[in-house]
């Protein structure tokens, strides 16, 4: 019985080991993909958050006048460092991180609708990908969009808070 290893056992375990270290290299290159979701998520979400705080600070009966109201998140380079938020559209769209969507309801479960539903929802662009429903980048729902049940665009950045008066 000999002890070294025949030509066949050595390509099998060659072929275990160029699985496994596939597996591993594609976890590694997908990690940094996640990052940079991760990354620009937060960025857009805070975004979102200031346009609340924003709102908040409006009188309740102002608050309407926003309804439907278009943000920009956008760098404020080329090279993409440095951001800012504006209601105007950027002339250069490379430069659009991400759009949000303001929508404001009554609530009319409650007595004399004193109560209004503010709903922010931004989607955003990670490498060559739209993350959320607005796949064009416009902040309106048309075709090609993702809707929720309701008809309005989805995203996984999404803001909800009740208002009242």
């Amino acid at each position: 019985m000999s002890k070294a290893m025949t030509l066949i056992e050595v390509l099998i375990a060659l072929a275990i080991f160029i699985v496994g270290f596939t597996g591993i290299l594609v976890t590694y290159i997908n990690m940094f993909i996640l990052a940079d979701i991760a990354r620009n998520a937060t960025v857009v979400n805070n975004a979102a958050q200031f346009e609340m705080e924003k709102l908040k600070k409006e009188n309740f009966d102002n608050l309407s006048n926003y309804n439907g109201n278009i943000f920009y998140v956008k760098y404020t380079s080329p090279d993409h460092t440095g951001i800012e938020i504006t209601d105007t559209l950027p002339a250069d769209a490379s430069l659009i991180m991400g759009v949000g969507r303001i929508d404001i309801s009554d609530i009319t479960a409650y007595s004399r609708s004193n109560v209004k539903e503010i709903r922010i929802t931004v989607s955003f662009r990670s490498q060559k990908r739209v993350i959320g429903g607005d796949k064009n980048l416009n902040g309106v729902p048309d075709a090609g969009d993702v809707l929720d049940q309701y008809g309005r665009i989805d995203s996984p950045v999404e803001l909800v808070t009740l208002v009242t008066k």
